[in-house]
C-alpha cells in the first residue's frame, strides 16, 4: 500500500520495496469450538490435512538392498483447486466423516518468501527518490495519516518508522 501510494508523487521515483512474495498458501483455520464438539482438535484436522497433501509414510518396500518408503496421500485430481479442499472430510476419532466446512475456513493467500529483519523485528523496507525537496512535509504527513487510519489499529504490533531523508528533513523542520 505504502509503495502504491508514493506512486502517486509524479516527484518521486526509484520507489522500492525489499518485500519478497512467496508461494500461494491456504491458509486453513479451525473453528475450535466446533471441532471439540465432533470429536477434533486443531492438531488432528492439521495432521490429516498435511497428510492429504504431503502424505504419509504408511509401509517400507525393500527390493534387493534398497528400501522404498511408500507414501499415501490424496489422489492429486481432489486437491487442485480451493474448492476441492473444501469438499474434503475429516475422520473423526469414533469412524465418522465431517465435512471440511463445519470445522474449518480456507484463505488462500501469497506466504512471505523471505522476512528481514532489524534488531530481531520484522520489516519491510519502502523506499524512494525525490526530484524535489518542496513536498517531503505534505508526502510525510499523506503516510503517516494512512499509516493511522489503516494499520495501526488493525495491527497494533506494526510499527511506521520513517527514516532516511524523510527524517532529516523533519528534523530540520521542527
Amino acid at each position: 500500500d505504502f509503495k502504491r501510494l508514493l506512486t502517486e508523487y509524479p516527484e518521486l521515483y526509484n520507489i522500492e520495496d525489499n518485500y519478497v512474495k512467496g508461494n500461494p498458501e491456504l491458509r486453513v483455520s479451525i473453528h475450535e469450538e466446533r471441532a471439540t464438539e465432533l470429536g477434533l482438535n486443531a492438531a488432528l484436522a492439521g495432521m490429516y490435512i498435511r497428510n492429504c497433501f504431503d502424505g504419509v509414510k504408511a509401509s517400507v518396500f525393500y527390493d534387493a538392498d534398497e528400501e522404498i518408503d511408500v507414501i499415501v496421500k490424496l489422489d492429486e485430481r481432489f486437491r487442485r483447486s480451493i474448492e476441492d479442499v473444501a469438499q474434503m472430510q475429516f475422520p473423526t476419532p469414533d469412524g465418522r466423516l465431517i465435512p471440511f466446512s463445519s470445522v474449518a475456513t480456507l484463505k488462500q493467500q501469497t506466504a512471505v518468501g523471505e522476512i528481514k529483519r532489524t534488531d530481531r523485528r520484522r520489516e519491510i523496507t519502502v523506499s524512494a527518490d525525490a526530484e524535489n525537496k518542496k513536498n517531503i512535509r505534505a508526502i510525510m504527513a499523506r503516510v503517516k495519516s494512512v499509516y493511522e487510519e489503516k494499520y495501526r489499529a488493525a495491527y497494533p504490533a506494526v510499527a511506521l518508522v520513517l527514516g532516511g531523508e524523510f527524517e532529516q528533513f523533519n528534523q530540520v523542520l521542527a
